[in-house]
């Protein structure tokens, strides 16, 4: 199987998420061929083998730090990552893709899996819901909650790393009822360790440790206030980890006077991790918020008892008395107080220690990988499933809306763009004079309604669709022509249109053809009812305006605006249609109605500039037989 993970962060780049996501594509890599996409930054190689895994990176604009990103540095992973992101899926035809974080990386996870018609799991890792110390958050922002729930809401399975992460993205986001979210932890991966490690150094400390990137979220001066609190110059705080916070630490470790009981190690190597932790005699935090904390699980390894806040994923690993001690955030004398009493008792210690080394065991990343694994081949399966009732979705979802149709702004009968997009319909009928004409997906009737009362009373018109509630409506518009046997109406599938070739003069087709699976065989069915010398219209969403790329990945009737581009429109019409023209159309929004005369003239200008002519809301297809 062939699988595309797409995480922004990846080690060294980032923080737990980019680690636990590597834990799992090593696991993943010893019998699948796996690629990374992920971000970039200095001298990192574009492209690196990783034991069996490929690193694919990016340029992360504007970051300054392997530890933390930025707004720009974010932004510029999505353009860019989306870029070589659609060259990869082309290329190698992945069975899955696999995002983690929603945002930035599951926005591009969605679209590429949308654009080519893969399955996508989305792994929610904690920051990307819930951040006390952030503004941009789904929390605090109206955007940013949208784009993570549509995200959510649009992947074809969610996982969450801990039952907080679970909990929250449900609560904040409002998700749809049948959504589910399944909590699967990150998967740890056993080091070798020493079997023993001398202490000579430090016979006469008590010696805490943490393990954190120096972010104003992981609470690392609350841990300084708890030491200063202890008054004992015989407890010593290791700090690994690097970050923007460090200077702000130190002055706060020099300020509480206990500058010489705190070591900043800055980054380590695995190696010197666990060196450090074995050297140790417990492991605290006072993050105020875990997704679910790697570290826990190094700690425990490690044997040591730990010291941590109660709010996060972190609850679904440790034990309160048993794996140490849970405590509030932002209170440093409970944390002082806890530490306190496993100093004094080297008993507990032990105890602790013994329970945490055999509790780490149910984490191990050989147990984990099997979720996944589940996943990929069931998500697999019904993805094939899902391809051959494709019209099915179709119909049970115009049927459904067929009331409330008309009634969108898209579709209203005062949009300037379905007038304009009719009238240029109108105009090439004008041109081949035809007797008898088809439309296929005629909807509730707009469009039929215009055509008909724009040309001559002759006309013979046919309208299809596949559903018959959408019909309905459309039988009431037409009423008057239907009376006088202008009109008729059918259900029928663009696939298997139900007249003999060389019927119609004209056939067109507005906005319908990216509904199919089968584009192709669609414009060839089209094509064989029409006659020779009569004349094929298209009218479909350019897949390269924005709406139109938010529709595809939002929507799944929308998901194959992603096939609507020229290329295609080249490929499907050739060899049967002769003087075909390809023409971008409409670059403008319908609404506000006041900036018509705007929008009119840029629809003018657009056309002629190279590059942003092809940024149109339409492709307009004429061809003749």
């Amino acid at each position: 199987m062939r699988i595309l993970f797409v995480n922004y962060e990846y080690p060294p780049v980032g923080g737990g998420g980019g680690v636990g996501c590597k834990i799992l594509v090593d696991e993943l890599a010893k019998n699948q061929d796996i690629d990374v996409l992920t971000s970039g930054f200095k001298n990192l190689p574009s492209i690196k083998k990783q034991g069996k895994a490929t690193i694919y990176r990016v340029p992360a604009l504007f970051r300054k730090t392997f530890e933390t990103s930025n707004i720009f540095s974010l932004l510029s992973y999505l353009a860019l990552s989306l870029f070589v992101g659609l060259v990869l899926v082309k290329r190698k035809r992945y069975d899955v893709i696999h995002s983690f974080f929603v945002l930035p990386s599951g926005m591009v996870g969605l679209v590429l899996s949308k654009l080519y018609s893969r399955p996508h799991v989305l792994t929610i890792i904690g920051g990307d819901i819930y951040d006390p110390t952030k503004r941009l958050t789904p929390e605090k922002n109206l955007l940013i909650r949208f784009l993570t729930k549509k995200i959510i809401n649009n992947s074809d399975f969610v996982s969450a790393i801990s039952s907080d992460v679970t909990l929250r993205a449900k609560n904040i986001c409002h998700l749809r009822q049948d959504k589910k979210i399944k909590t699967i932890s990150l998967g740890f991966r056993p080091f070798p360790l020493k079997a023993k490690l001398g202490r000579s150094r430090y016979d006469n400390k008590f010696r805490l440790i943490t393990l954190a990137r120096l972010v104003k979220r992981k609470g690392i001066n609350y841990l300084i206030e708890a030491l200063s609190i202890l008054k004992n110059k015989n407890v010593h705080l290791w700090v690994c980890g690097d970050g923007p916070e460090k200077r702000n630490l130190m002055k706060v470790a020099r300020k509480l006077d206990v500058g010489l009981q705190v070591e900043f190690l800055g980054s380590v190597s695995e190696k010197e991790k666990y060196d450090y932790l074995q050297s140790s005699d417990c492991f605290i935090s006072g993050s105020l918020h875990e997704g679910l904390g790697l570290v826990f699980f190094e700690a425990m390894y490690s044997g040591l008892p730990i010291v941590a806040t109660n709010v996060g994923g972190q609850k679904d690993i440790l034990e309160n008395g048993k794996t140490g001690y849970l405590v509030p955030t932002k209170n440093s004398k409970v944390l002082a107080d806890r530490i306190l009493r496993l100093m004094k008792n080297k008993t507990l210690r032990k105890k602790i220690s013994n329970y945490n080394r055999q509790r780490v065991k149910k984490f191990y990343i050989a147990d984990i990988v099997k979720n996944y694994k589940n996943i990929y081949e069931n998500i697999s399966k019904k993805e094939e499933v899902g391809k051959e009732s494709f019209s099915e979705i179709q119909r049970k979802y115009y049927s459904l809306h067929a009331d409330e149709f008309d009634e969108r702004g898209l579709y209203s009968r005062d949009n300037r763009n379905h007038i304009k997009k009719i009238r240029k319909i109108i105009s090439v009928a004008y041109e081949t004079n035809p007797r008898k004409v088809l439309e296929v997906g005629t909807g509730t009737g707009i469009h039929a309604k215009r055509f008909l009362e724009n040309l001559k009373k002759d006309i013979d018109f046919t309208g299809v669709d596949i559903s018959r509630e959408m019909l309905k409506i459309a039988r009431k518009r037409l009423k008057p022509f239907i009376e006088k046997q202008r009109a008729r109406l059918i259900t029928a599938e663009m696939s298997s249109l139900p007249f003999t070739d060389n019927s119609f003069d004209l056939v067109f087709c507005a906005a319908t053809l990216h509904h199919v699976d089968d584009q192709e065989k669609g414009v060839k069915e089209m094509t064989r009812v029409l006659k020779k010398g009569g004349k094929l219209i298209l009218v479909e969403p350019n897949w390269l305006f924005p709406t139109n790329i938010w529709a595809g990945v939002s929507n799944p009737v929308e998901r194959n605006v992603f096939n609507m581009r020229k290329s295609n429109f080249q490929k499907w019409t050739k060899n049967i249609l002769k003087r075909v023209e390809i023409n971008n159309f409409l670059y403008t929004p319908p609404y506000p109605v006041f900036l018509s005369n705007v929008y009119d003239l840029i629809d003018e200008i657009f056309p002629r500039i190279p590059l942003l002519n092809n940024l149109s809301i339409m492709i307009f297809v004429v061809g003749e037989k």
